[in-house]
């Protein structure tokens, strides 16, 4: 019951964009960074492949397209029309030779998650300027206090077994907690240092509150790439700078030891004897086989253009979960997913779409969110997964604030 209210509740909320925009887009933004979207909750915002977001986007989607006609505006430049167009044509054809070579599959349809991430994404960056949707760092701030208590709610409930998941590796895993609102704690994170650093705000209680909240979240997802990805991008993205260079570094470190802390505290063993750098080695290398043993098997062919859409790896290690299929549409690793399935194509529509993502003017802020991404890819494949809906959503504060 839960799923279908919600994606009526979100559908609803997008058929009020044609009347209300900016007041419908900024109750999008509270439901999304409000509701718990872990795969820890499943059954309540995810169903055949599909999240309770979508619906959103899917009533959006018809509202923009009768704006465009009746205002004969698109709101977006050549580039970004290449950035858009090409993917979709590359997923396209690896669609349709799919299909005519496999016949249709319904379980083909896991594979739309990044060719739909990619259509919300420019879907949203229209129809905030369309709406000129603007809003003060001082009411990010709030929404980013909300987004990260939200988290850490959810957090202790299931950390306290007061929601006990049906999946074991969430049983076993109540020590860590992650969602779309991370991935939006981590926008603010480096949106807040990036207008820090160029002095456009006057520090106050609610960007301090915030700042501390968002760093919270990030720990108790309690994960070290996502840590190393975030403090990467802070730092590679000026580097200029020697004394703001420390600062971060410096900062990054206390970061680190309190992850391992609350780690220690939590329990969390399998991060704790995971720390060392032979451990991370061996982790990554069986994450990485499914693909890589794919790889291997490629024909010269398949090494430029990929198997195809459809392609499942084989993950030996998901034997212990009930109903989780020991196929699965990707490994922890981007670059390898896409090039597996898509070959040198999938890379390139990885690249754009990425592009889209971090649609933004500044030059330093885009870098940090383009390292960010780059980083995370090598230990996710995040285009399947609701997390980056959290970079989608943020974008509303990026796409037409002059500040960013």
């Amino acid at each position: 019951m839960g799923f279908p209210l919600l994606f009526l509740v979100f559908f609803i909320n997008g058929v009020f964009c044609a009347f209300y925009p900016k007041k419908a887009i900024f109750l999008f933004i509270l439901l999304s960074v409000l509701i718990p979207t872990s795969s820890a909750f499943t059954n309540l915002t995810y169903s055949s492949g599909f999240f309770v977001i979508d619906a959103f986007f899917l009533a959006l989607t018809i509202v923009l397209l009768i704006r465009i006609a009746i205002l004969r505006k698109v709101h977006i430049n050549i580039r970004e029309i290449l950035f858009f167009s090409l993917p979709i044509f590359i997923f396209t054809l690896y669609f349709l030779f799919s299909v005519l070579n496999n016949s249709f599959n319904l379980k083909i349809l896991k594979e739309i998650r990044p060719i739909l991430l990619l259509i919300e994404t420019i879907v949203f960056i229209i129809f905030i300027r369309q709406v000129d949707f603007k809003v003060s760092f001082k009411t990010i701030s709030k929404l980013a206090i909300i987004a990260a208590i939200s988290n850490l709610f959810y957090f202790l409930i299931l950390f306290f077994e007061i929601i006990v998941p049906s999946d074991i590796y969430y049983i076993n895993n109540t020590y860590r907690y992650l969602d779309l609102s991370t991935y939006f704690s981590i926008y603010y994170i480096i949106h807040y240092f990036i207008i820090k650093e160029n002095k456009f705000f006057t520090k106050s209680f609610y960007q301090s509150i915030a700042l501390c909240f968002s760093f919270a979240t990030i720990i108790v997802a309690n994960s070290r790439f996502l840590i190393l990805a975030l403090f990467i991008a802070l730092i590679f993205s000026n580097m200029s700078n020697y004394k703001l260079l420390i600062k971060r570094i410096f900062l990054g470190l206390i970061v680190v030891f309190l992850f391992i802390g609350v780690s220690y505290l939590l329990g969390a063993e399998r991060v704790l004897n995971a720390l060392n750098t032979d451990a991370i080695v061996m982790q990554l290398s069986n994450r990485y086989l499914p693909a890589i043993l794919d790889i291997y098997k490629m024909q010269d062919i398949q090494k430029v253009f990929g198997y195809g859409l459809g392609h499942y790896f084989e993950i030996p290690w998901f034997d212990y979960r009930q109903n989780i299929e020991n196929q699965n549409i990707s490994v922890d690793c981007a670059y390898l997913t896409v090039y597996v399935k898509q070959g040198l194509l999938g890379i390139l529509s990885l690249i754009l779409t990425t592009h889209l993502l971090v649609s933004i003017k500044g030059v330093k802020h885009k870098v940090a969110l383009i390292i960010f991404w780059g980083s995370m890819f090598i230990v996710s494949s995040s285009f399947y997964q609701i997390y980056p809906l959290g970079a989608v959503i943020y974008n509303a504060f990026l796409s037409t604030n002059e500040i960013t």
